[in-house]
């Protein structure tokens, strides 16, 4: 479970209130009730996704890829859709009880993008309440490793009380460290299903 460094934002999702920012943890006491009821909201967030990794990782998921735009077609094996190109974008679906419980997709075709790829991680409901922009951090550096890119990816959550949070890990745990690093976000940000029903491929989950 990845720890939670900077708090970029908080916005509220309901359109009355979109464009209304709330306090951040700076701004915020440490027995703060807001602060208090947010983290637990966050923890309770990361706790479940969490318990969906593991779970995926002993699963095994549904394949779908694009062969053209707009259309989508399920592949029984990766072998199939080796054969068939290896067409992107690509998208692995795990189930649990009947339910969509994680997406995990891959948009470009060039696997060095630090914004290439992105974590879908839903409630039973087919509730959006984590995304994660992966990987999670990219490292570019020149022959000599004396100047290193340093990208770091995001991670969205979405709350009960219906705020989303984005927060970014910007730790550097590189054990050997260049003589100049620029560090920087993954741009674009993901497209963002809010829901099951809202993905690209919805109709071939019915």
């Amino acid at each position: 479970m990845k720890q939670l460094i900077t708090l970029c934002f908080v916005i509220f999702l309901p359109l009355p209130l979109f464009g209304q920012t709330a306090r951040t943890r700076s701004t915020m006491g440490p027995d703060d009730p807001e602060l208090r009821e947010m983290t637990a909201a966050m923890n309770s967030v990361e706790r479940y996704c969490g318990t969906v990794e593991g779970f995926s990782r002993s699963h095994e998921p549904r394949l779908l890829a694009a062969i053209q735009a707009g259309k989508w077609v399920e592949f029984p094996s990766k072998a199939e859709w080796d054969r068939a190109g290896k067409p992107k974008p690509i998208a692995w679906v795990w189930y649990k009880d009947g339910n969509i419980i994680r997406v995990a997709m891959a948009f470009g075709k060039s696997v060095e993008s630090s914004s290439a790829y992105a974590d879908y991680c839903y409630q039973p409901t087919g509730k959006l309440t984590r995304l994660a922009s992966e990987p999670h951090r990219h490292t570019t550096c020149d022959e000599a490793y004396f100047r290193c890119e340093l990208t770091f990816g995001s991670e969205w959550l979405y709350l009960p009380n219906g705020k989303r949070l984005q927060a970014i890990d910007e730790t550097d745990r590189r054990l050997l460290k260049s003589e100049q690093t620029s560090i920087s976000v993954s741009k674009p940000a993901p497209p963002e299903y809010l829901n099951v029903g809202e993905l690209p491929f919805a109709r071939l989950l019915r």
